[in-house]
Parts: structure tokens; C-alpha cells; sequence
């Protein structure tokens, strides 16, 4: 039996049609790339189908769901469901045009202040303003059109690290206050509406506050802090806490330096992975870099001896570490390694300066590992870099032409701005590959067909991927493909519009 489809216009004026006699319906995919034609279950807002085709169209349709019901059809924009093509990866300096007028932006972070907005944008470091605006000092939130205030900015020095945790905006760092609130220096929490102590006490000069991560060690999530400070919530915790919301509590012992510093920190394989500067923890000899297990200390290997680990990521479920070790400290790499979870491996000849940061992200290639930092070439000085760089899986190629010769970048972070993945940098540039774009940029890779869609990452859209998505129906999360905030039609289009 045939499905017979009838256009109608809808409010936007945009073309819509009811499915009068639908038996099965299916996914077909148009290579072409056109528009598509999506059904709704009216009474159930359940997906059913897609087909690019003109409207009116009656047609073969294999169902999904009962027949002889009504389906709301709406047109899903071919934008979203095509990709790749003529495409080819660039700057986008949005973020950065107005961006922030001096300084450098340390870290970025998306959270969901609970106000109907959904998940934004935040950055912070040590800049004076941002986007033009009042109130932005050291942090702003992006708003989809310009950097605005988070409840007055903080006051004096600098910040260092954001977190999203248990519904509110941690962040860390050196300054003085969060918009004069007391007992907010160098840690404060924002709820989406005012800024809050968490009764950190960590007034002293000495004590700053360098990373987060937050982690399950069985006996519920916390928010896990890492700095240079000797005491925290009125206790002699040292260089690392646990925050479970409401107390500190310390992590297993001292960390014993010289200079001794917890700079960031990453779960992996169900630890928690700290790093920076230290030769033990807890009494447990570990050069720069340390797990906990919940109960105790232990070493990575022979870890990475030299100055510090400024940075760790997880991709593809390898541990990644950058800093500033060199092999003629004892370290296996220079700069930046991959540990497998047994051993360390270098990633080639390693790069020629510090590495700050590192991040996965797929340009429409595959995923490779980009580094940032204060580098200028692999560290044979064989390629020139320029403070980016992409390790493909066998050598370090540049991309762009990077910044310039006084400038550095500190942090890399991915985010989906609702239409695709961007690999976000932030630093001290006042430009981007000769773009004016002002301590922060966007570089945007080309997503090849079929990726958005494939949720089970089995490298294909099919039948468990729409599962996944309909089980997901009206949350967040993963099947959120368009990243509006809940998942709904617009995903469904996206999804079997890369029907593989």
C-alpha cells in the first residue's frame, strides 16, 4: 500500500504533510545531498521517516510503527545533514571579533546555569575585559552573539581553570575575589545567578588554585582540586582535595616537590591521573605524574622526569601528557607522550618548547591529537609548528600559519556550537593565521557523511543509533546532534539524514 503525502504550508511558511496511509517506512539517504522530508508520530513525537523527495509524493515506504496513522512531516535543512564535499577546514574568528582586549584566555568551558539558555560558553584567564563589555573581567560567558558578564567578573590577577560540576561553575585560579564576594578568593562557585564561597579559605598569597576534574572513587562524585596551596577549608590539605559539595577532604598524603604544583588532571581508566611538578605523592616516589585508585598512590611507569607535566588528555582511550620533560632528564619523550596504560611512547622526535595543552579532534580526517603551547617546531626543529600542531599517528604536521613570534597558546578545548565540532584556542594572540581574532579562535574542521548519527560509534548509522536516539527522546546528551539542548526532531533529521 502506498503512503500518501499531503504539503501543507506551516506558520513559517515553510512546507509540512501528513502521512493519510502509512505502511513501513525507511530511511533513504540522497547523495545529492537535497532536501529532506521527516515524519513525526503526531500523537507520540516519535520519529519515523526521512526521504528527499518533492512534495506531494505518494510512494513505497517501509513503516515503522502502526499503520493507517497521521505523521507530522517537516523539511530538515540539507545543511544539516550534508557535510564534507568542497569543504575545507579554517579559521573562524566569531569568538574573537570583539574578543578579549588584553591578556590571555587560560581555560573554556561549556555549563548550563540552570536558566533556560542551555549549555553556553565560558572563558576565563587574565584579560580586563571581553567582547567590549562591563563586568568581564577575567571571565565572560558567550552568549551566542558576544561575551557578556558572569554576575561582575572576578577581581584582580588572574584565573586559571573552569569545571561544571553538580549544577554549578567552579573556577579556580589566583584573584582576589569573585565580584567582592567574601571568602571567594582563588576558588568560587557561580549558580547562575550570584557567586558563592565554598568556604575554600584560601586567602593566603601562596596558595592558587591550577586544575579540577571530577571523579567517582565509590563513595560518590566530587569535585577533585589541584593547586599550589597548603591549606583548604580551614585543614592542612596540601596541593590536591577532594570537594564532595560541601567539605574538603584530603587525597592520600603530601605531595613532595621541589617547587611542588598540581597543574591538571584527567580520569583514566577509571583512576584519577594528576600531574605537574612533584617527585612523590604520599609518600609514593612518582616523577611529575601520579594515579590514585581510590586507595593509594601509584606511579605511571618510570613517569616523566624534568621540569613539569603541565597538561594531560584522554583520546581514543590513551592517556596523552605534555609539558616540558626532556629525555636527558630520564623522561621516554620530549614533551609530550602517550601512555597505553602499561608504557610510555614518544609521538615521533616530540616537539622544540612547552607544551601547554592538548586535545582529539576530528577535521573530517579522523581524530588525530593537536598540541598547543610555546613550541616553534618538532624537536629536531625538522618541521616548523608555530605553537599548533596535529600529530597524525606517524608525524607532526603544521596547519595555518600560527602566531607570532611573542605569542603563545594555553588552552584547546572542543565545542559543538550546535552545528558542528570546533577545536576552540585560547591564548595571547591578537590574531590567528593573519585573521584578527583576539585571544580566542575556532578552527572548524569539515565532518564527513555519516558521522553525526553514529552514536554507538560502530561507523555507521543504522537501526541502534536511531534506538539510541529515540531512548534519549526530549534529554540532553549525545543524541543532542544539533547541540540545541534536548533531543528532539531536528536530531532525528540529522541522524537519518546519514542513514548509511
Amino acid at each position: 500500500m502506498d503512503a500518501a503525502v499531503e504539503a501543507r504550508p506551516t506558520l513559517d511558511g515553510t512546507l509540512a504533510g501528513i502521512v493519510t496511509a502509512a505502511p513501513l517506512l525507511r530511511a533513504v539517504r540522497d547523495p545529492a545531498c537535497g532536501a529532506a522530508i521527516v515524519a513525526l508520530d503526531h500523537a507520540q513525537s516519535a520519529p519515523q521517516l526521512i526521504r528527499n523527495s518533492p512534495m506531494p509524493i505518494t510512494s513505497n515506504l517501509p513503516s515503522l510503527v502502526r499503520p493507517a496513522s497521521a505523521f507530522l512531516l517537516a523539511l530538515v535543512p540539507a545543511a544539516l545533514l550534508c557535510a564534507g564535499g568542497d569543504c575545507e577546514p579554517e579559521w573562524d574568528t566569531t569568538l574573537g571579533s570583539p574578543g578579549m582586549s588584553s591578556g590571555y584566555v587560560a581555560s573554556i568551558a561549556v555549563h548550563d546555569d540552570g536558566s533556560g539558555a542551555g549549555p553556553q560558553l565560558y572563558a576565563t584567564g587574565n584579560f580586563a575585559s571581553a567582547g567590549g563589555n562591563p563586568g568581564t573581567a577575567l571571565i565572560a560567558r558567550w552568549n551566542g552573539a558576544q561575551w557578556v558578564s558572569v554576575g561582575g567578573g572576578l577581581v584582580s590577577q588572574f584565573s586559571n581553570v573552569l569545571q561544571s560540576w553538580n549544577g554549578g561553575l567552579y573556577v579556580g585560579g589566583y584573584f582576589d575575589s569573585a565580584a567582592g564576594v567574601p571568602g571567594t578568593a582563588k576558588l568560587a562557585r557561580w549558580n547562575g545567578s550570584a557567586w558563592q564561597s565554598v568556604g575554600a579559605q584560601l586567602e593566603s598569597f601562596l596558595s592558587a588554585v591550577w586544575s579540577f576534574a571530577v571523579w567517582d572513587d565509590g563513595s560518590g562524585e566530587a569535585l577533585y582540586v589541584g593547586g599550589n596551596y597548603l591549606n583548604i577549608g580551614g585543614q592542612g590539605i596540601d596541593h590536591i582535595a577532594k570537594f564532595n559539595g560541601t567539605t574538603f577532604s584530603p587525597v592520600g598524603g603530601t605531595i613532595v616537590g621541589p617547587a611542588q604544583i598540581v597543574l591538571d588532571m584527567r580520569v583514566f581508566n577509571d583512576e584519577l591521573i594528576i600531574c605537574g611538578r612533584f617527585q612523590s605523592v604520599g609518600g609514593v616516589p612518582a616523577a611529575n605524574i601520579a594515579r590514585w585508585n581510590g586507595a593509594a598512590w601509584q606511579p605511571l611507569g618510570g613517569g616523566l622526569p624534568g621540569t613539569q607535566v603541565i597538561c594531560l588528555e584522554v583520546i581514543d582511550g590513551q592517556l596523552y601528557a605534555g609539558g616540558s620533560f626532556l629525555p636527558a632528564a630520564g623522561s621516554p619523550a620530549t614533551r609530550i607522550a602517550r601512555w597505553d596504560g602499561a608504557q610510555w611512547h614518544p609521538l615521533g622526535p616530540g616537539l622544540n618548547n612547552s607544551v601547554q595543552d592538548i586535545a582529539g579532534y576530528d577535521d573530517g580526517t579522523g581524530m588525530k591529537v593537536y598540541a598547543v603551547g610555546n613550541f616553534t617546531a618538532t624537536g629536531d626543529n625538522l618541521v616548523p609548528l608555530n605553537r599548533i600542531a596535529r600529530w597524525t599517528g606517524a608525524a607532526w604536521e603544521p596547519f595555518g600559519n600560527g602566531l607570532g613570534a611573542t605569542e603563545n597558546i594555553f588552552e584547546s578545548f572542543v565545542w559543538n556550537d550546535g552545528e558542528s565540532d570546533r577545536l576552540l584556542i585560547g591564548g595571547s594572540f591578537p590574531s590567528i593565521d593573519g585573521l584578527p581574532s583576539s585571544r580566542v579562535a575556532a578552527w572548524v574542521g569539515c565532518v564527513p557523511e555519516g558521522i553525526l548519527g553514529d552514536l554507538d560509534g560502530n561507523g555507521i548509522v543504522d537501526g541502534a543509533d536511531l534506538g539510541l536516539l529515540l531512548g534519549a527522546w526530549g534529554d540532553r546528551g549525545p543524541a543532542d546532534l544539533d547541540g540545541n539542548g534536548v533531543v528532539d526532531g531536528a536530531d532525528l533529521g540529522i541522524l537519518l539524514g546519514n542513514w548509511s
